[in-house]
């Protein structure tokens, strides 16, 4: 769940804004746009995580965690639905002051500092 929040604070690589991106690129978008919107979440397989964000940000964020690809693959594609969704429920993505302080709340309810 830390990896997933960071990944949506990260500035540098454009924070939730950006992930669209990178999925809607990956041809993700109707995906992604599932779980931004108020419908249903669809699913997503960690392949398609591997599609969105590139071998090279899958590798780092392995090495970062000390996590087997897989094993990161697969917590991301569980996680990422639900993590977006609930930080949408207008059905849009929020500007990223928002985004950085509900991620912060989220943060320390979940005793991740």
């Amino acid at each position: 769940t830390n990896l997933a929040i960071g990944m949506l604070t990260n500035r540098s690589s454009g924070g939730l804004d950006g992930l669209v991106r990178q999925f809607t690129t990956a041809g993700l978008g109707e995906i992604i746009g599932s779980w931004v919107s108020t419908g249903p979440n669809m699913a997503i397989a960690p392949e398609h995580v591997r599609m969105a964000l590139g071998q090279q940000q899958v590798q780092q964020m392995a090495t970062q965690t000390g996590l087997p690809v897989e094993q990161l693959l697969a917590g991301l594609a569980q996680q990422l639905p639900g993590l977006i969704n609930g930080l949408t429920p207008q059905g849009q993505v929020p500007e990223q002051n928002s985004l950085d302080q509900t991620l912060a709340q989220l943060r320390q309810h979940l005793g991740l500092g």
